[in-house]
């Protein structure tokens, strides 16, 4: 496993999470975009070799990848009254299943 493919899946799984919190956050700032990126990090994500996609089995892989994928969900939804979970509310079954799309934050 290269280093830089490790890379790429880690920013892949930020980039997908990010959107997902904001596609359950800012729902009325859904659009065309957001879903596409979404779809697209899953595909990528979803190519990735086995081993690069047993790493991300790892329980705590995706907890790493949270606080850096929530910065940058705040950073581009630029709404700081809106409280992120402090935990990743995603499991990586959902994060990967192209059929889950977050409801909206109540």
């Amino acid at each position: 496993m290269g280093r830089r493919d490790s890379r790429a899946l880690a920013s892949q799984l930020k980039r997908l999470i990010a959107h997902l919190l904001k596609w359950q956050f800012q729902p009325r700032q859904r659009g065309a975009s957001w879903r596409k990126t979404i779809v697209d990090a899953r595909f990528v994500i979803g190519e990735a070799s086995g081993v690069l996609r047993a790493r991300m089995e790892d329980e705590d892989y995706v907890s790493k990848m949270y606080p850096s994928s929530c910065r940058q969900a705040r950073r581009d939804m630029d709404d700081e009254s809106i409280k992120l979970p402090d935990e990743c509310p995603y499991s990586l079954t959902q994060l990967l299943d192209e059929d889950f799309w977050p409801d909206a934050a109540k």
